[in-house]
């Protein structure tokens, strides 16, 4: 005699799909269940049987060669239709089983425990069940080791379900990575190559036409050719961002950061005459990727004059294992409830008159997790905002 189907049936079948194990290789954690529930029951034949639309699947077997069943000739499809342990002392004797062709051939089951592995909302994806071919009864000791075991089931269940999902979220996520990375090769090719055409028309106008310019223009002409520079090192560092590895850090030199800052502060000055850029330079190099530690530097120092800061200040210092860099302004600060959101992609804070997108904190702090350090808003300074990277020497082990 089937089964009928539970009330819930499309529900428990979604379930059962979103577990992901249906015909999955075999697993130990499965199988040592399974041989632990047949060693303890005295009982030659164990099983973690899944119940699908048409069949039940064998995740683990004991003592059993077929890896799979009719759903109409299964006992678990009885089983799954209850939260308790079913138990048949006789399946020859039982009406509802004693014409099934796994009594009266192969297995030749006689004894039959069955405990539903229930999930949340009461549905049974299967069960956890010992055969014999001879009548027996089981005590309810046996039954209560049962349903302890079956309980180990869904649990193991429910780490391979959650192992599943990170895995297919990782690998989801390398594969946007890699079209990030492909987006922004393309994006640095079309966008370099006028800034080279640009560089290369520079050079030939100044060459045709230097001795005819006055000292200004020979200026001005300077200025365009540092601004084409920077914005071509501008994109090289937004791409290296884009192709920075997500599973381990970046290779880091030793940077001498006076050359940064003295192109820093020509940047800054041409941005923002009418204010001023100070910095206590170290007298030793800081550990870090070059390109990226100026495009970092760089954004921090336009974020305090964007937001209102008159005078922005860059300090250095170290400790045993780290280089601690804060960025000082004196503008109106940054509010507690901002302190953490200040770094999501497109939280302005300043006015939308300011240019800008919204995304360079983003960058920094996208640049500092790839050194292994950390980014964060001193939530307690009084008067304008700071800004503490910390930078280690080395980075953590095991990356």
């Amino acid at each position: 005699m089937a089964a009928p189907a539970p009330e819930n049936e499309s529900e428990r079948l979604r379930r059962l799909r979103r577990y992901g194990i249906l015909d999955t290789p075999p697993d130990p954690r499965f199988d040592r269940i399974a041989r632990l529930a047949g060693r303890l029951l005295d009982c030659p034949i164990a099983l973690v049987s899944l119940v699908d639309e048409q069949r039940q699947w064998f995740k683990a077997r004991v003592g059993l060669e077929a890896s799979e069943t009719s759903r109409a000739d299964a006992f678990c499809a009885h089983t799954i239709l209850g939260e308790e342990v079913l138990v048949v002392n006789d399946a020859a004797t039982d009406p509802r089983f004693s014409k099934n062709p796994l009594v009266v051939g192969e297995p030749d089951i006689r004894f039959y425990a069955g405990a539903p592995l229930v999930v949340g909302g009461g549905l049974g994806m299967g069960t956890l069940c010992v055969i014999d071919r001879k009548p027996r009864e089981l005590d309810e000791a046996g039954r209560e080791v049962l349903a302890d075991l079956a309980r180990m089931v869904v649990d193991a269940m429910e780490h391979h379900r959650h192992s599943t999902t990170l895995i297919q979220a990782h690998l989801e996520l390398a594969s946007a990575h890699e079209e990030l990375r492909a987006i922004s090769d393309a994006i640095s090719q079309d966008v370099r190559a006028p800034l080279r055409q640009l560089g290369a028309l520079l050079e030939m106008f100044e060459s045709d036409h230097r001795a005819a310019l006055s000292a200004d223009a020979v200026e001005e002409l300077e200025e365009v050719r540092r601004v084409r520079a920077r914005a071509d090192e501008a994109i090289r560092g937004l791409t290296e961002l884009a192709r920075l590895p997500r599973d381990k850090l970046l290779e880091c030199e030793d940077v001498d950061v006076r050359p940064i800052f003295r192109e820093l502060t020509e940047t800054m000055r041409a941005f923002y005459p009418e204010m001023k850029l100070r910095a206590e330079l170290p007298d030793r190099p800081v550990r870090a990727n070059a390109v990226l530690l100026r495009q970092m530097l760089q954004h921090l120092v336009d974020n305090g004059f964007k937001h209102g800061g008159l005078n922005v200040r860059v300090e250095f210092s170290f400790d045993d294992v780290r280089t601690r860099i804060a960025v000082l302004d004196d503008g109106p600060g940054i509010p507690e409830s901002y302190a953490q959101t200040v770094f999501e992609p497109f939280r302005r804070l300043v006015p939308k008159s300011f240019p800008g997108t919204g995304v360079g904190l983003t960058v920094v702090k996208r640049i500092v997790e790839a050194h292994g350090g950390r980014v964060f808003v001193e939530a307690d300074r009084i008067g304008g905002s700071a800004f503490i990277v910390e930078l280690p020497f080395e980075h953590p082990s095991g990356d």
